[in-house]
């Protein structure tokens, strides 16, 4: 049985994309999952798992609920001691609130411009007044890291306050290398 669905998780590498349209949707295939419209056979015993109506979240049910989630996320992390918790936002809420709980308006940002989602976070960023560092990149090429490299070389007076990168750009099907950003902070 082949199930359309969404997947929000934005945490698989992707390698190549194919994409198809199909009944008004596209469908994308790759050789890794991704965080696209996409088939998969699913049993059916998975499909009635998931046909079942959203909780309520003013539901009695909901905290109860919420503490396994927690608890679960720990073993996901694997922790004992880490204290998880839930953002009840949208990705655009999660990055307001970011910049504006580390950040004050005013200060400097290098952000990298690689796809749809990094030019409405720069977008974000101009509007809450911070002072955006905009390093662009043709869309479907990942962030220039040599260029970060470059200005955090030449930030000697350490005007520059925070890095903005996103790590899997799903408009061009990019996923940066977090682990060689931080490589490079930590020269």
């Amino acid at each position: 049985m082949k199930v359309y669905y969404f997947d929000f998780s934005a945490c698989y590498s992707i390698t190549r994309r194919k994409e198809v349209r199909k009944n008004g949707l596209y469908e994308w295939t790759r050789e890794t999952p991704s965080v696209c419209t996409r088939t998969s056979e699913h049993t059916g015993q998975v499909v009635r798992a998931m046909n079942r109506n959203n909780e309520d979240y003013r539901s009695p049910a909901i905290p109860a609920l919420t503490k396994t989630l927690l608890e679960d996320v720990k073993k996901i992390f694997k922790t004992t001691s880490g204290t998880p918790f839930m953002f009840p936002t949208t990705g655009t809420g999660a990055w307001e609130s970011a910049l504006t709980n580390t950040l004050s308006p005013g200060d400097r940002i290098v952000s990298f411009l690689i796809g749809q989602f990094s030019l409405l976070w720069i977008d974000q960023q101009k509007r809450l007044n911070f002072n955006v560092d905009v390093v662009e990149s043709e869309w479907g090429q990942g962030a220039n890291l040599q260029v970060l490299a470059s200005k955090l070389s030449q930030d000697q007076n350490h005007t520059i306050k925070a890095i903005c990168i996103v790590h899997n750009e799903t408009a061009t099907g990019v996923t940066n290398d977090i682990s060689a950003v931080r490589t490079i902070l930590g020269h």
